[in-house]
């Protein structure tokens, strides 16, 4: 049989604290200036991909394309300049 490591559950709390805080802190953390440019990019592709959705003409499966723009907005670039091929 396995014997326990902890003798109690206060040391088991805090090794399994230690462990959470050991792993959180060793994290590589990502640049504040790369998390501005995603995001910026980010909304530059929303924007972007509403504008060519709002270029379709009024019907009922524009709401459609509105709904795929803010979703999957650099698929829907990419797929409105293909299709204009």
């Amino acid at each position: 049989m396995s014997t326990n490591v902890c003798k109690n559950q206060q040391t088991f709390n805090g090794a399994f604290q230690n462990a959470l805080n050991n792993y959180y802190y060793n994290q590589p953390q990502m640049p504040i200036g790369i998390t501005i440019l995603y995001f910026l990019l980010f909304i530059l592709f929303i924007v972007w991909a509403l504008y060519l959705a709002m270029k379709v003409k009024m019907s009922p499966e524009r709401i459609i394309h509105i709904i795929f723009a803010i979703i999957v907005s650099p698929l829907y670039i990419i797929s409105y300049y293909l299709n204009n091929l």
